[in-house]
């Protein structure tokens, strides 16, 4: 009876939404692209990442300050550890955004945006003697961050940590991100 109950209630708020107009507005898409800086951590080595970084937000808007997102985060960028190589990086996330850069329209001065998703990193390596190495790293993915006008351009800095659900070689660690972002609104 407790489960049908909950079914019931779960139905009942699914369609409550359904009828609401809090998603009504406009979707629309907004662009971001800039420079990302990484460490990467594990047991054995500190490697360091930096590169171009792209995110494409679908934007399903609540009001004009305010938005939840779809992203996918992809990356291309030069990676240094106990070699050197080219890192690829793509993520799946979704964000919490308010004031500037939440949405077209918002005509704020200032912004912000929290959330998580699914992170991947690969580090492509040139060993000398050895060969070809690769570096991989997936995990869950937290992130922060601050939108504001720089050089009358919407520009954002966030923070972003991802904890590994798998390691190649077994390793645990964690990986550390900046992001700096100018946005194509």
């Amino acid at each position: 009876m407790k489960n049908a109950l909950f079914v019931f209630f779960v139905v009942l708020g699914f369609s409550a939404m359904g009828q609401s107009s809090i998603f009504k507005k406009e979707k629309e898409w907004i662009h971001e692209i800039g420079y990302e800086t990484q460490w990467v951590d594990s047991e054995y080595l500190l490697a360091i990442n930096q590169g171009i970084h792209y995110t494409p937000r679908f934007v399903l808007p609540f009001s004009n300050a305010g938005a939840i997102s779809l992203e996918s985060p992809v990356s291309l960028g030069f990676y240094q550890g106990s070699s050197t190589g080219v890192s690829t990086q793509w993520g799946l996330t979704t964000s919490l955004h308010m004031g500037l850069g939440s949405t077209q329209a918002d005509a704020s001065l200032l912004g912000a945006f929290v959330g998580g998703g699914a992170h991947s990193f690969q580090g492509h390596t040139i060993v000398p003697g050895t060969g070809y190495a690769m570096t991989w790293v997936a995990g869950s993915e937290a992130h922060a961050g601050v939108r504001f006008y720089y050089q009358f351009q919407p520009f954002s800095l966030s923070v972003h940590y991802v904890t590994p659900w798998q390691w190649a070689g077994g390793s645990t660690g964690a990986m550390i991100s900046l992001r700096m972002l100018y946005g194509n609104y």
